[in-house]
């Protein structure tokens, strides 16, 4: 249940020995992540549908709800500098080089 927008790569997810189920997360998410179930429980819809935007942790009272981003989302642009470094074509643009005397 995407709600037509694209997903991120973040996951969002309840603690919920931490949560009271006081439904500040249902109001504040505009991606509709959560629901209240019948026993009046709050939950996760989707757990990758999150944006990373953290109001529903900031809204939570008792520190119930963890937001993070996938690793593969996390740690990419610090493997393409690790590939442009390891580049010789690209290190030998960032390289200045001075005229010489002849």
């Amino acid at each position: 249940m995407s709600h037509g927008i694209r997903p991120t790569g973040h996951k969002v997810k309840i603690n919920e020995r931490r949560c009271v189920h006081c439904g500040r997360c249902l109001k504040v998410c505009a991606r509709k992540n959560f629901r209240q179930t019948a026993d009046g429980k709050v939950a996760v819809v989707e757990k990758t549908n999150c944006n990373g935007c953290t109001k529903c942790r900031d809204a939570c009272l008792t520190k119930a709800i963890a937001v993070g981003a996938e690793p593969m989302q996390k740690y990419e642009s610090a493997r393409q500098l690790i590939k442009r470094s390891a580049d010789p074509e690209t290190n030998q643009k960032e390289t200045r080089t001075w005229p010489t005397a002849q």
